[in-house]
């Protein structure tokens, strides 16, 4: 398949990627498309004033992308792209990977933050909408080491309940999901719950539960909390708290639904 070709526009982008600034590529694109033109050609093929156009013609020739040819009048053309460019682009790959080690090391000392501050007895957080609510309970279960108990109900705080079960699985935790179902409701009428049951979790349903509820390691309880939005928002909020008392509280809890609810 052919590749696409950039227009001005997309050509412009890229080599204000590369790092020319607006008058340089302006005045490049002119040279490259008007070879040996003269300054005041250039000016008016660029748009760039004339008395711009000579300090950018020589940076552009300073940065080895084209060159100039004496004379009476000097004139202007491009060197071979495909070489003149390479170390750009060299500087370019070299900015991205010292950017991604930059990313990495970012992200390894919010992970260390957020370890220490999850050391502390009583933290709470409170997460709105459910992309952050998700996205936070996501964590949760992925650093979950030994138990993770949830009470479920439609619509799911979390859309990848599946893989991250999986996950958890595979690392030796329990996982207990209580899904709240009315009476008559066929399971199989609800795709997710056919698919975190074949992971081989336990799995049970009750017709009614007071709340959402997720339990982590009997340490942190998160509580998830949906109510139909009326105008801006998605009506989800979520609780995340550390704190021993209220985690050993909510398992009791956990653990009388548990019993009195039937096996999926």
């Amino acid at each position: 398949m052919a590749k696409k070709q950039l227009d001005d526009d997309g050509l412009h982008d890229a080599l204000r990627g590369l790092g020319l600034t607006n008058y340089e590529v302006r005045v490049y694109l002119a040279i490259l498309r008007h070879p040996h033109s003269r300054i005041p050609e250039l000016a008016r093929h660029s748009g760039v004033p004339q008395p711009k156009v000579y300090g950018t013609v020589d940076r552009l020739i300073e940065r080895g992308l084209c060159q100039s040819h004496l004379g009476a009048v000097n004139q202007y053309s491009a060197i071979a792209p495909d070489d003149a460019f390479l170390p750009l682009v060299a500087q370019l790959d070299a900015r991205r990977r010292a950017a991604t080690r930059a990313v990495e090391e970012l992200a390894r000392r919010h992970s260390d933050a957020e370890e220490g501050l999850t050391q502390r007895e009583g933290r709470v957080k409170l997460f709105k909408g459910r992309p952050a609510a998700g996205r936070a309970f996501n964590a949760l279960i992925e650093r979950v080491q030994r138990t993770l108990d949830i009470v479920a109900q439609f619509p799911p705080v979390s859309t990848d309940y599946v893989e991250l079960v999986n996950d958890a699985l595979g690392r030796d935790v329990q996982v207990r999901f209580l899904f709240e179902l009315p009476a008559d409701a066929d399971p199989a009428a609800y795709p997710l719950i056919g698919e975190l049951t074949a992971t081989g979790l336990e799995a049970r349903r009750t017709a009614r539960v007071p709340m959402r509820l997720g339990i982590f390691d009997g340490v942190i309880t998160a509580l998830p909390m949906y109510e139909r939005a009326e105008s801006s928002g998605d009506g989800f909020t979520m609780l995340e708290v550390r704190n021993a008392g209220l985690s050993a509280g909510l398992t009791t809890v956990f653990e009388m639904l548990w019993e009195g609810a039937r096996e999926l």
